[in-house]
């Protein structure tokens, strides 16, 4: 007896079925993305002519030896180039060039160097897909690579443009190694003195300390000095700046206690110049909160009177007036100018009371 075996066939998925709807949205999505890497690879293959604006910086750090390039190490040029569109837009977002010209040049003045072929060694340029066209500014310049002198171990000394802190900075490193151009080299830089380095306080909070990053200044009037480390870490603490505020007080006479059941005030009387002046207004100094919590009628503003001020004497006495605050309050008064006064004895025994 035989089998007959059946043709096995596989039929297509029903029109807008399930199955249908995964197979075609499978197959449109591949179409999509060979289009879209097929876009992209055409752009990045894509040539075009595009001008650049860049800054170049021209250093000199290659060498063993210290060099330095004297005159500008910065300049902007503008320049055309033909190549891959991608590669002209990768240029352009790196906005710096840089030029070693120690390694390229070497030591010596270098008058009428074509720009064009300067930018023509760079890697970034020489490297990538790109013919550089034309350069329009500036189409050529003076390059020049001088030997240093190096001083080693040269101490550094803070400079405050406004104020000083109350505390001696640290400064670390102490010391820092200066190279400066041959040309440049006067009598004075044999021994070099300490470097300045501009410390500005203006910005820094009082009462904790501060390490902050500066600028190491070179020696006056020389250019294309190096030196290393450039920055110094400076550790300050500037002192509280205390608050100020002024108040109106009265000024108030004491008098020993004897004159209080003596005959003093019955033979006396007191006599004041300028009754205006008797009335202060008085500079008070210490910490913000204490200020905020003073009173005017805490304050006891006063002059002190003694047998002294009874002496007959026909110009006037200076009061020297004293300020006394409550207990625990960290404040302090300004000095105060005196007020004028004396005791002029009565010309009668006034009546009883």
């Amino acid at each position: 007896m035989s089998v007959r075996l059946a043709d096995s066939k596989v039929s297509a998925p029903r029109r807008f079925s399930r199955p249908w709807c995964l197979s075609a949205l499978w197959t449109f999505g591949w179409v999509a993305v060979i289009t879209v890497l097929i876009w992209v690879y055409a752009d990045l293959d894509r040539t075009e002519t595009k001008q650049i604006s860049a800054r170049l910086a021209i250093h000199a750090d290659s060498t063993r030896d210290a060099m330095v390039v004297l005159g500008p190490t910065t300049l902007n040029v503008t320049f055309q180039v033909k190549g891959s569109s991608y590669a002209i837009s990768q240029l352009q977002r790196r906005g710096e060039l840089r030029y070693d010209a120690a390694k390229d040049l070497g030591e010596g003045a270098h008058p009428n160097v074509s720009m064009k072929e300067l930018l023509g060694r760079l890697d970034e340029l020489r490297t990538a897909p790109i013919e550089i066209v034309g350069v329009p500014k500036p189409r050529s310049i003076t390059v020049h690579v001088e030997r240093t002198k190096p001083f080693f171990d040269v101490p550094v000394e803070p400079s405050y443009p406004a104020g000083e802190p109350e505390a001696k900075p640290v400064i670390d490193p102490a010391k820092v190694d200066l190279y400066v151009p041959v040309s440049q080299v006067t009598p004075e830089l044999r021994d070099p003195g300490p470097l300045r380095v501009p410390v500005d306080i203006t910005d820094v909070p009082p009462g904790e300390p501060v390490t902050r990053l500066y600028a190491v200044a070179p020696p006056p009037r020389v250019i294309g000095a190096i030196i290393r480390p450039p920055k110094v870490s400076v550790t300050l603490e500037v002192a509280q700046r205390p608050a100020k505020r002024e108040i109106s007080v009265p000024v108030r006479v004491q008098s020993p206690k004897e004159w209080l059941v003596d005959d003093t005030w019955t033979r006396y009387q007191l006599d004041v110049k300028n009754p205006l002046e008797w009335h202060k207004i008085i500079t008070v100094t210490g910490n913000r909160i204490d200020l905020e919590k003073l009173r005017p009628e805490d304050i006891r503003a006063y002059i002190v009177l003694t047998d002294d001020s009874k002496q007959p004497v026909q110009s006037w006495l200076p009061g020297e007036v004293r300020i006394e605050f409550p207990e625990g309050l960290n404040v302090q008064a300004e000095a105060v100018a005196p007020v004028s006064y004396r005791l002029r004895k009565r010309s009668a025994t006034p009546p009883p009371p």
